[in-house]
């Protein structure tokens, strides 16, 4: 079990995985890579960035990882490829009412990251700080949490590419599931709304996702 911060990075929502050493940080390997990578922070896009069959789910999680120092290159034995980072991607459909209640937990964290938010700016009068932080800083603390246990996916399409934000390092092993993590029509409903809430510095609305995307209705 993992303990991570959670906020709002103005295009997605966020957990971060604390730098104190007060935890040790979950790890994976890859078939054919030369090295263990341990994971950083993970995050969820409104509309997913991979399609099945040509079909883009509603959401995708994202969980970054780093090459851990020691063990290894990160190279292909194969390919010769060699990349520093991982990211391991779950594609997120809604479906029905049934709630998905280990997806639960996160959702909870990053809504009261949104009403710490929107209660420091008390009704957009101009107050800017939460807890003397900047907003963009806020964070809220997400305690024994497995990001791991959401999916148990039989199989993954691996490929060497970038990270999908700016700058856009092309230094990434991508991992996507098979299988996806199915989500709640309510659920599905707030965490787009947590998603496009964010605030800026003047507590103004100022997403920087697409609401058209993934998500309509």
């Amino acid at each position: 079990m993992d303990q991570f911060d959670c906020y709002n990075n103005d295009h997605s929502v966020e957990c971060e995985y604390p730098e104190d050493g007060s935890c040790e940080p979950g790890t994976f390997t890859m078939p054919q890579i030369d090295g263990t990578y341990e994971i950083t922070q993970f995050h969820t896009h409104t509309g997913s960035e991979h399609a099945f069959e040509g079909l883009h789910a509603n959401f995708e999680l994202h969980c970054v990882h780093k090459l851990k120092e020691g063990t290894g290159t990160g190279t292909n034995s194969m390919s010769g490829r060699t990349n520093t980072q991982a990211v391991v991607g779950f594609l997120i459909w809604v479906q029905g009412e049934a709630d998905n209640d280990a997806f639960q937990p996160l959702l909870d964290a990053w809504q009261a990251y949104q009403d710490e938010v929107l209660a420091s700016c008390d009704g957009g009068t101009g107050n800017t700080t939460v807890d003397g932080r900047k907003l963009v800083a806020a964070k809220r603390q997400l305690q024994a949490f497995d990001v791991y246990s959401l999916v148990e996916p039989t199989s993954f399409f691996v490929y060497s590419g970038s990270l999908t934000t700016p700058p856009c390092t092309e230094d990434l092993w991508w991992n996507i599931a098979n299988d996806p993590l199915i989500i709640s029509l309510a659920q599905g409903q707030q965490l787009k709304e947590v998603i496009l809430d964010y605030r800026d510095e003047s507590c103004a609305r100022a997403t920087g996702a697409n609401p058209y995307k993934g998500w309509t209705s």
